[in-house]
């Protein structure tokens, strides 16, 4: 025992000191600005004030603008001699796998040298000269009115030898000014003194924690990730001032808000653009901010009446769990048959990126489709934007990886070949080109022929690795392409649908996204979580994921039942424990999809269609999903009209109560219903936050709250009974509960 003491301790050593040498060699990516800077002499300002349209600019010291008659809730608060900044600086991006770090080497930094105001009547103007050494920049910064509630701002430098790559802006932001946002954020809500770096990518294995990112990062570079990793940045943020802010650059942008009083954007280019809106509260700004980056619409009817869930390994074996889930009283609303392409075993199980019928594994393949839409069951299958060569010869075609890598579908090298990205294993994957108008018309075709046969949807994964250095077909830059990317992947698969006339009866869902993503996407899910229970990766990551992009305009979100990501590894082993299951479930009940994921390992894992305890539970949880169908309706038609999420964040119904922006584990469904998942292992009762007013306990219809104020609670949170509750006077609370005691009745398993 006592050498197997010392083995341990000596191997912990030697992850920690390989994480130090990796830490070394890999710095993370860019979490400092500080570009701008205050010029050596400055001048007293007269205070005046200029009214313009809607909105009033005031001078002095500082600038405000604000809302004609708010200027107690200021937009933009800035002092002139320091709000702007750029510089000439050397950067590089290195990859893997999907997880980026980008370095930077700020050679020269410019600060305002003069400046001067002009204003008209539909905004205002300020020139000037940035200067360094003898070297100078010439700057304009805009703002004009947009709308009632919005503004649209611009920063634009020049200088005739040489154009700059950084730009700044700087602004107040009072230390207890709450701000969240910015896409999907996984570790943390309120953003405030921390730095914010935009760029797409995988969301990391472990994300920071330690010991396993070392072990991550050991095995494959960078991709442990950082807790500022995600699958679905956006630069934008809304604060409980109200006011929300988006740019739109695609390039590398960071928000740093480290400083106690002011905080700074920074974008790698030499031109900046974005808008400012602003409301009476955080609901009205998000409804004016959703208008510019697009709303999502309505789920097809019957992706509301039940389960998704994914399944692989043939025919008669998806046949086999249809009757299995449908037998236990699941109701299941489709199959998501992620291997129907076939498999590939390098390393171990893993799906081969060839997208045609894999005839070995299902070789009634138009069958099944049929067989299971009779017993109102659909298939959902998969696509990603890869494609990898196959040994399969059975076939009289060509693999698509050798067509669209003979037609140039692919992105390229600087060699003018298709550029080769390692994923998933040793295969060299082809990463199709999004500007390449041949080539999406080609994909297109390709997934409009398996909508012909039936098919209802599919998950479009991935879209996250487009290297710095490929070479695009239409020439665009692809640092700047590179958050684009997502959004124009979702657009591809959209397209097609809409092309097949199926955007009513089908869907798709995506992980990847940026800024315009909800316009193009039909639903998100949050990515790959581990199996587990952390805070950074695993089932407390979840709410946040979900608060923060429904934040940030994506409406309809859900996650994989159990996690995705299992790990076999001596000392860091993440495997699926029955609570762990059983909490995951009762959390995705109360989101837009109810769906479950076998995992990355599924032989090692619990599944639903295989543990009859679990089965159950998961059937029970099914019908309180289905049993929410016009709720969910709604829901969904007001995200449509006014880009609110589904799962929300309490301040959108009670922003004047200061205790709700605290919370990152509790939620609303709508406007009714509140949940606390349970997100911890071990835990039988936690505290819930109740806004002001009456709410009943789903479960035991126990009435508790105070109509003068919000109230704290510890309460009973068994498994089979997640905290859950709805106002009292609330018309969908009362009909699910009415619901409820019916199944209770008609199954006597409910556990209510």
């Amino acid at each position: 025992m006592k050498n197997l003491k010392l083995v341990i301790f000596a191997l912990i050593v030697l992850i920690i000191a390989s994480g130090i040498y990796i830490k070394s060699r890999f710095p993370a990516t860019i979490t400092g600005s500080d570009l701008c800077s205050k010029r050596e002499e400055t001048e007293q300002i007269e205070k005046e004030k200029y009214d313009f349209s809607s909105f009033t600019l005031e001078t002095g010291e500082v600038f405000s603008v604000y809302e004609l008659g708010h200027a107690d809730r200021p937009i933009l608060r800035f002092e002139p001699d320091e709000f702007v900044g750029a510089a000439h600086s050397s950067y590089s991006v290195n990859s893997n796998a999907g997880s980026f770090r980008l370095n930077q080497n700020i050679k020269n930094k410019y600060r305002i040298e003069f400046w001067e105001l002009s204003v008209k009547n539909t905004g205002f103007e300020i020139t000037g000269r940035l200067s360094n050494r003898g070297d100078s920049l010439n700057f304009t910064f805009s703002m004009n009115v947009a709308s009632e509630k919005e503004l649209t701002f611009a920063l634009r430098t020049k200088n005739a030898d040489k154009e700059v790559t950084n730009i700044a802006v700087r602004f107040k932001s009072p230390p207890d000014e709450r701000i969240f946002g910015f896409g999907e954020q996984y570790s943390y809500l309120n953003m405030q003194g921390r730095p914010v770096p935009i760029w797409v990518q995988e969301q990391g294995i472990a994300r920071g924690k330690m010991p396993d990112s070392v072990l991550v990062n050991m095995v494959s570079r960078y991709s442990s990730g950082a807790w500022h990793s995600s699958y679905a940045p956006v630069p934008y943020f809304i604060t409980d001032r109200p006011r929300a802010l988006v740019l739109g650059n695609n390039q590398f942008s960071l928000f740093d808000f480290q400083d106690e009083k002011e905080a700074e954007i920074q974008v790698w280019t030499s031109e900046m653009s974005g808008r400012f809106f602003t409301g009476d509260n955080p609901k009205e700004v998000l409804e004016s901010y959703s208008g510019f980056a697009g709303r999502m619409s309505p789920l097809p009817d019957w992706a509301d009446k039940g389960a998704i869930v994914h399944i692989q390994g043939g025919s008669e074996r998806v046949r086999n769990v249809a009757k299995r889930l449908t037998d236990t009283g699941v109701p299941l609303a489709a199959l998501w048959i992620e291997d129907w392409a076939g498999t590939r075993d390098q390393p171990g199980p893993r799906l081969s990126w060839n997208w045609r019928v894999d005839r070995t594994l299902y070789p009634d393949w138009e069958k099944l489709i049929s067989d299971l839409r009779e017993e109102g069951i659909r298939v959902l299958i998969y696509f990603n934007p890869y494609l990898i060569e196959t040994s399969d010869d059975s076939s009289q075609e060509k693999d698509l990886h050798t067509v669209a890598k003979e037609r140039s579908y692919f992105i390229e090298n600087d060699q003018g070949k298709a550029y080769s990205l390692d994923i998933e294993g040793p295969n060299d994957a082809g990463m199709l080109d999004m500007t390449n108008k041949p080539g999406r018309e080609w994909i297109k075709g390709i997934m409009k022929r398996q909508l012909e046969l039936g098919i209802s949807g599919w998950m479009a994964d991935y879209g996250e690795y487009l290297p710095s250095d490929a070479v695009l077909n239409s020439g665009a830059d692809p640092m700047s392409h590179h958050n684009r990317y997502p959004v124009e992947w979702a657009r591809l698969n959209y397209e097609a649908l809409k092309e097949a006339d199926k955007a009513d009866e089908a869907l798709f869902f995506t992980r990847s996204g940026f800024t315009k993503s909800p316009a193009e996407s039909m639903l998100f899910w949050p990515g790959d979580q581990n199996i587990g229970w952390g805070k950074h990766d695993g089932l407390k990551s979840v709410v946040p994921a979900l608060l923060s992009s429904g934040l940030s305009g994506f409406s309809l979100n859900h996650p994989d039942i159990g996690g995705y990501r299992s790990i076999s590894v001596p000392l860091f082993t993440y495997h699926r424990s029955d609570e762990l299951v059983k909490r995951w479930i009762e959390l995705a009940t109360f989101t837009a999809a109810f769906r479950w994921h076998s995992g990355s390992e599924p032989e090692r894992n619990i599944q639903v269609y295989e543990n009859d305890e679990i089965s159950e539970y998961f059937a029970r949880f099914a019908r309180v999903f289905k049993a929410l169908e016009p709720y969910r309706e709604k829901l969904m038609e007001e995200a449509q009209d006014k880009g609110l999420p589904l799962v929300r964040h309490l301040m959108l119904h009670y922003p004047d109560d200061s205790e709700v922006y605290a919370l990152d584990q509790e939620f609303m469904l709508g406007p009714d219903f509140l949940v606390r998942p349970v997100v911890s292992k071990g835990v039988r009762e936690v505290s819930v936050y109740l806004p002001k007013g009456e709410w009943i306990h789903l479960w035991t219809y126990k009435k508790y709250g105070s109509r003068d104020k919000g109230v704290w609670l510890d309460i009973d949170a068994p498994l089979g009974r997640p905290p859950v509750f709805y106002r009292r006077d609330s018309e969908a609370g009362r009909n699910l509960k009415i619901k409820l005691k019916s199944l209770k009745r008609i199954h006597a398993t409910l556990a209510l």
